[in-house]
C-alpha cells in the first residue's frame, strides 16, 4: 500500500491520481482524434477547391480555343463555289457564336468584334480581311491559353498549400501519438508494472516493500 496517511485517505489520494491522469490521457485522445479529423477535411477542402479551378480550364477557356481552331481551319481553306461553302460558312459562325457566348476575358470582346466585323470578307477571300481576321483569331487562342496558364498555377498554388497543411497536420498528429504513448507509460503502465512487482514480492514474503 501507499506509504503514511490514513488507509481511507490514501485510497482517496489515489482515486483522485488516477482521475486527473484518466482526464489527461482523454485529452491527448481528443487532441488526436481532431488532428485525424482536421488532416481529412483539410484532404476533402483542397481537393473542393482544386476541382472548380480545373473544370473552369476545361469548361470555359478550352470550348474557345476549340472555336478558334475550327475558325482558322475554315479560314484557311480556299474559297470556292461547290456545295460546301455553304456549309463551311455555317461552321464558322456557329463556331464564332460559341466563342461570343463563351467570354470569361475582357480581352476576348475584341478579338471577337474584329473576327465579326471583317468575316464576311475574309470568307469570299478577301486578303487583307483573312489577315486581319487570322490575328484576332490567334489573339482570341492565347487569351484563353493565358487563361488556362494562370488556372493551373491557382491549382498548383492550392496543391503546394494543402500538401503543406497535410503535412503540418500530419506532423501535429505524430507528436500527439508520441506524446500520448510516453504519457501513458509512465502515468499508467509504469505504475502498473510496478504495482504487479510489489505484489510478487508480497507473495514471495517480502513484507516491507512499498509501491
Amino acid at each position: 500500500p501507499p506509504r503514511g496517511g490514513a488507509p481511507g485517505q490514501r485510497r482517496a489520494l489515489v482515486g483522485e491520481a488516477l482521475v486527473i491522469h484518466d482526464r489527461s490521457l482523454r485529452v491527448l485522445f481528443w487532441m488526436l482524434v481532431a488532428a485525424q479529423v482536421g488532416t481529412a477535411l483539410a484532404g476533402i477542402g483542397l481537393l473542393e477547391r482544386m476541382a472548380p479551378a480545373i473544370g473552369r480550364i476545361l469548361t470555359d477557356n478550352v470550348a474557345s480555343v476549340h472555336a478558334a481552331e475550327t475558325m482558322l481551319f475554315i479560314l484557311a481553306t480556299p474559297p470556292a463555289d461547290d456545295g460546301f461553302a455553304g456549309e463551311r460558312r455555317a461552321s464558322f459562325y456557329g463556331a464564332l457564336d460559341a466563342a461570343d457566348d463563351n467570354v470569361t476575358e475582357a480581352e476576348e470582346r475584341a478579338s471577337l468584334v474584329a473576327i465579326r466585323r471583317d468575316a464576311h470578307a475574309a470568307l469570299v477571300g478577301n486578303a487583307s480581311a483573312r489577315e486581319d481576321v487570322a490575328a484576332a483569331l490567334l489573339a482570341l487562342s492565347e487569351t484563353n491559353q493565358g487563361a488556362m496558364g494562370r488556372a493551373n498555377e491557382e491549382a498548383l498554388r492550392l496543391g503546394l498549400a494543402g500538401r503543406w497543411a497535410l503535412a503540418f497536420l500530419a506532423i501535429f498528429g505524430l507528436v500527439g501519438s508520441v506524446v500520448t504513448i510516453r504519457r501513458a507509460r509512465r502515468t499508467l503502465l509504469a505504475p502498473l508494472a510496478e504495482i504487479g512487482t510489489v505484489l510478487e514480492e508480497y507473495r514471495a514474503g517480502v513484507s516491507h516493500r512499498r509501491c
